[in-house]
């Protein structure tokens, strides 16, 4: 491979330990990387970003072939991408896993995707090329952009390699579990009566743990492990510690989860668990019922109740699945046998733009270039921030609205709040709040972070600690700031009687 076939690639995601980023992105690139047919170079998203990182983001977007931007990072970073998309020339790819466009109303960050959903339409809409996970999300992307290519998620054998040596299971029971987050809370509520009834029935002989989230009618079960939740560089070894006997897959049939994929099955499906999974796509394009895994016909307590007992009953059948299913990721998901489809994707836009250049005189590409050559200007945040704010502000009073008309599942002390939407209009109160703190509107700022407390005693357990840990960290800079040292000192106290290990509260009290 000679060096010019090298592809300079510039990635703009949110962290290096989520997700999203590892498996669409960072893991795929690394094999490239090795390959020596790829040099990528990476812009993770800080809220503590400032003017001078901006011009950079730009400076690096201008030396690469390829920019790859990633689903979504704050509202203010969005519009600047999608701005400087538009001046600086290079090829600009768009990925992105979910369908945000079509997000739930019952979905907890409903609100929070609603405040993005224009800005991830506008960048669709002008991508040179979107990358993403099934078919089914792709037709619905065309809509918008015809550019839209299929790049299927697969395993990464090096991330799940890291726990195989651990123990077996050494407690004597068998291990019911699951991994997720609480954007999956309307999927898994129909298993919670299930669940109690399988640990009733099978009394002490079954242990059911959960990684990620783990509901309020859970909490204080009997037999009930919360194993807490994992970045993703830790997930792997954290999923194969708990020691699975079967895992659970339950997804509610609508046009969202149909666009998703079949992530879980193959994270199961690596560490050797046999799974039971809704008869949904993305599942059923990968379970083969009774040979790889177990496919639940119907979304009802009952049906979930039968088979989980069918696999509690039959270790038999256990073995043979988990034997089946770790075949079928071997054989046919695992990344490096298929990352080459990355690297062909890349190379064929590189060639097809120079292509397209060439038939228009490549006049506008001339003219974008000799612009960002003589740049002699520098980015402001501050025009993006304003525009943030306005746009979240909208979006809290337009669900003010929609909470006051909607029914009302679950009565708290907010009255018309929806329990399952809180965690969109808390991490938009908290982005409001950092916002506000950024341009030293401390009252303003203040108002929001102290609405995030608030509303974090109607959240669940496991995630109320965190953004009301935070709130009262942010609050304490406020103080520090204003040289109220007292409050300062309360409020740094408070983040880390929430959060024992936040680093900076620490710092901030010496």
């Amino acid at each position: 491979m000679s060096c010019k076939d090298k592809i300079s690639i510039f990635v703009i995601t949110g962290s290096a330990n989520d997700p999203c980023s590892i498996i669409r992105l960072l893991s795929p690139l690394k094999y490239l990387v090795r390959e020596d047919l790829v040099k990528p170079t990476y812009f993770y998203w800080d809220a503590e970003y400032t003017d001078a990182d901006f011009n950079h983001l730009e400076d690096r977007w201008r030396l690469a072939d390829i920019v790859i931007f990633q689903r979504g990072v704050s509202l203010e970073g969005m519009f600047l991408v999608h701005e400087i998309a538009d001046k600086c020339g290079r090829i600009f790819v768009y990925e992105i896993d979910d369908n945000l466009l079509e997000v739930p109303k019952a979905h907890p960050q409903f609100f929070w995707y609603l405040a993005h959903k224009e800005t991830i339409q506008a960048i669709i809409s002008k991508s040179d090329a979107i990358t993403t996970t099934t078919p089914i999300l792709a037709e619905h992307l065309k809509q918008l952009n015809p550019a839209v290519y299929v790049l299927p998620n697969l395993i990464d054998p090096e991330l799940f390699s890291q726990g195989e040596e651990s123990e077996k299971n050494k407690c004597g029971k068998t291990i019911l579990g699951y991994t997720g987050t609480t954007t999956h809370l309307s999927d898994f509520y129909i298993i919670v009566s299930a669940i109690k009834r399988i640990l009733e029935e099978f009394d002490g002989r079954v242990l059911f743990r959960s990684i990620g989230f783990l509901p309020d009618e859970l909490l204080d079960f009997p037999n009930v492990e919360y194993l807490g939740t994992a970045d993703y560089t830790g997930f792997p070894k954290k999923l194969q510690n708990a020691c699975f006997d079967i895992g659970l897959g339950p997804l509610e049939d609508n046009l969202f989860n149909r666009c998703k994929s079949n992530i879980k099955f193959l994270e199961y499906g690596i560490c050797g668990i046999p799974g039971i999974w809704s008869d949904v796509f993305p599942y059923t394009e990968s379970v083969v019922n009774g040979e790889n895994g177990i496919l639940v016909k119907e979304h009802s307590s009952e049906v979930w109740y039968k088979a989980i007992k069918l696999l509690m009953e039959n270790e038999e059948l256990r073995k043979r699945l988990s034997l089946n299913v770790k075949k079928t990721i071997l054989d046919k998901f695992l990344l490096p046998n298929h990352v080459y489809k990355w690297y062909e994707l890349y190379k064929s836009l590189i060639e097809n733009n120079k292509k397209l250049q060439a038939n228009k005189g490549n006049d506008q590409g001339l003219f974008r270039k000799l612009f960002m050559m003589s740049k002699d200007y520098e980015v402001s945040i501050h025009k993006y921030v304003d525009k943030a704010i306005k746009k979240y502000e909208d979006v809290l009073s337009k669900s003010e609205m929609f909470l006051s008309t909607e029914r009302v599942p679950w009565e708290g002390r907010h009255g018309n709040l929806k329990r399952e939407n809180l965690k969109g209009i808390v991490l938009i109160h908290h982005t409001l709040g950092s916002l506000y703190k950024k341009q030293r509107l401390f009252e303003k700022a203040k108002e929001h972070f102290k609405r995030v407390i608030d509303l974090s005693y109607e959240m669940l357990p496991i995630e109320s600690s965190k953004y009301k840990g935070g709130a009262h960290f942010h609050l304490g800079c406020i103080y520090q700031a204003l040289n109220r040292r007292d409050e300062a000192k309360r409020e740094f106290k408070n983040c880390l009687r929430l959060i024992p290990d936040h680093k900076k509260a620490k710092e901030n009290l010496k």
